[in-house]
């Protein structure tokens, strides 16, 4: 196994003293892999921090970076888009600490604080995309890969080149410039 990504990690209750997603890093690293989570809250607790505290969890998805985003090149502000600027010093802010959320009252949330404070984390613990399944296929109708004009879009948006240590994935086709709608909600 080279790698596990948990979804929606936030739906995981567990009241026993060591908690089922710290005992699957322990599985999936004993063999060798690699671990990343998804989870609405931007927990903290759940990444492993320079001193080996955390659930174990080598990285979670970024997804304040992929709304950011998404409200800077579309104007998108519907539902929880609303939380979100869009403007240059949002993406800048999510780029260097990994979430804009860090224990700062939600606004999709009433208001309740979201995340935790994350500067003690190394920058490999965030996955930043602009695309994911949750962006693209989780739509009615589908939607429209367009990973890399919105990677150049972001980045003259940031006024900077694109980072040279990030790499580029293609979802569903974008690197070939599909252009048909992905949908992942099928019914037969």
């Amino acid at each position: 196994m080279d790698g596990l990504r948990l979804d929606a990690t936030h739906a995981l209750a567990d009241t026993s003293e060591r908690h089922l997603i710290a005992e699957i890093a322990d599985a999936v690293h004993a063999r060798g892999g690699f671990v990343t989570a998804e989870d609405e809250r931007n927990p903290a607790q759940l990444l492993r921090d320079p001193t080996g505290r955390g659930a174990g969890l080598d990285a979670a998805w970024a997804d304040d970076f992929h709304h950011q985003a998404r409200v800077a090149l579309t104007g998108t502000n519907e539902r929880h888009y609303a939380s979100y600027s869009g403007t240059a010093a949002a993406l800048a802010d999510v780029l260097r600490h990994g979430w804009t959320y860090r224990g700062q009252p939600f606004p999709a949330w009433d208001n309740r604080p979201r995340g935790e404070p994350c500067r003690h984390l190394p920058a490999k613990a965030f996955i930043f995309c602009i695309e994911n399944h949750d962006q693209i296929g989780n739509r009615a109708r589908g939607g429209t890969p367009g990973a890399f004009g919105h990677a150049r879009a972001i980045s003259r948006r940031l006024g900077a080149a694109p980072p040279q240590s990030l790499c580029p994935a293609a979802f569903h086709g974008a690197g070939m410039g599909r252009q048909l709608p992905v949908s992942l909600l099928h019914r037969s």
